[in-house]
């Protein structure tokens, strides 16, 4: 899986993007997205498309003006345990 995070400006305001959730979420290799302003985050499954097919299978840009920020493989959910419990070990050794 990777995660991609995206910029998404349109006319108006920044939450006008937000019904651009609903053109990822359609697309089949995407696995969930989140809205974040201007920021969208899309996890998706790297072995069915590239975020590249995604934004264009989406047809997002019709509507938006896309710019990708990042596109990374997405850290497993041990990382991010290990992570909460070693600053939590440092927190409290103080």
């Amino acid at each position: 899986m990777r995660l991609a995070r995206i910029q998404v400006k349109g006319i108006g305001c920044g939450s006008c993007v937000a019904p651009s959730k609903a053109l990822f979420l359609r697309i089949p290799s995407v696995r969930s997205v989140k809205v974040y302003g201007s920021v969208i985050e899309i996890v998706y499954d790297e072995k069915l498309s590239s975020i590249s097919d995604i934004i264009a299978e989406s047809k997002v840009t019709e509507y938006y003006f896309v710019k990708v920020l990042s596109d990374e493989e997405e850290a497993a959910k041990e990382d991010h345990v290990l992570k909460s419990e070693k600053l939590s070990l440092q927190l409290s050794k103080e």
